[in-house]
């Protein structure tokens, strides 16, 4: 899991984003990956940790998704 940053890592803005950089370094080596990103910029880490914990209580369910694909996760919380 990368992030959580400030700001969306929507379309062009990943190309420049070091959190989803990140997610996609490990997906390339194999390594299922989340990009995790704050929409914009305004809410406090502890919310966003407190907002993203169900949704890595369901990484399990998720995995056989992420690791039969190329793909990985980007989450853009608004």
């Amino acid at each position: 899991i990368s992030g959580i940053n400030n700001f969306a890592n929507l379309g062009m803005d990943t190309r420049r984003s070091g959190t989803y950089g990140a997610a996609a370094e490990a997906r390339i080596w194999g390594i299922p990956s989340i990009a995790v990103s704050d929409l914009w910029g305004l809410e406090p880490y502890e919310s966003m940790e407190k907002r993203l914990t169900p949704y890595i209580k369901k990484l399990p369910e998720l995995l056989p998704l992420i690791k039969d694909t190329s793909a990985l996760l980007n989450i853009n919380f608004p």
